[in-house]
């Protein structure tokens, strides 16, 4: 529902600049428009979804907990935005690694936080090289790029000092994909919760914890946050963090 309003603006802007720029040239302008208030609503979606999301989750009946705000998770989307404009957004892939360690560092689970230990240099030779491959290849190398976007991140996720191994190819990226594009195609979108599903499910089924967790350490404790106050945003925000994720964002 919280797009609703963006949206209708941007049907107003679209209206009232059409008879003066042309229709493409206002689409086009609308399409930016959208990018950037999306770019501005994305650090408030992230702390939403993840606080709404997590409240819900648990396992051995212990509750996940978020603990991020969005005060300096929008300090750090300001500072390296900045960043990125000067350096031509080469700057794009130690950004993407401080949301994900600002993230993780935030995410508990009986009184456990999650790290997060990439670097900004191996994820900018993911970044230069999926997409280059992808160009090449006309497309062909994409699930390959997804595939190995997605391992980095989660082998270099912690828990409790240990590791977290995904063993995803791009063979079944490529699979899921061809399927999942098929079925929203010809179901005209209907299929697209199926389809996340099953994105989820993949997931799942391919991450592995390597280490032995000290449920000594892991403690139960009540979370005066699980109410989930921010539940608007972070159903609104679910749909497009999915549909991130699937697509390595």
């Amino acid at each position: 529902m919280i797009l609703l309003p963006v949206v209708g603006l941007l049907v107003v802007l679209h209206r009232a600049i059409e008879p003066h720029v042309g229709g493409e040239n206002a689409f086009i302008i609308c399409l930016y428009g959208f990018g950037f208030v999306m770019a501005l609503l994305r650090p408030l979606i992230i702390v939403g979804t993840r606080a709404f999301n997590y409240a819900r989750t648990s396992w051995n009946n212990l509750r996940f907990r978020f603990t991020g705000r969005v005060k300096p998770l929008y300090g750090i989307y300001l500072r390296d935005y900045v960043l990125m404009v000067f350096t031509f957004g080469i700057y794009t892939a130690w950004h993407h690694v401080n949301v994900k360690r600002f993230i993780n560092q935030h995410t508990e689970f009986g009184g456990n936080r999650f790290d997060y230990d990439g670097s900004g240099g191996d994820l900018f030779a993911i970044y230069f090289f999926g997409p280059l491959l992808t160009y090449i290849t006309l497309g062909v190398f994409l699930p390959w790029y997804i595939a190995g976007l997605h391992r980095y991140h989660i082998d270099h996720t912690l828990f409790q000092s240990q590791r977290f191994k995904s063993r995803l190819r791009g063979s079944r990226m490529f699979s899921f994909l061809l399927v999942s594009v098929l079925a929203v195609i010809l179901t005209v979108g209907v299929a697209l919760p199926w389809v996340i599903i099953r994105y989820n499910r993949m997931i799942a089924e391919t991450t592995d914890f390597l280490g032995v967790i000290d449920l000594n350490a892991i403690r139960a404790g009540f979370d005066a946050q699980a109410s989930a106050t921010l539940e608007g945003i972070g159903e609104a925000g679910e749909a497009l963090e999915s549909l991130g994720e699937l697509f390595g964002g």
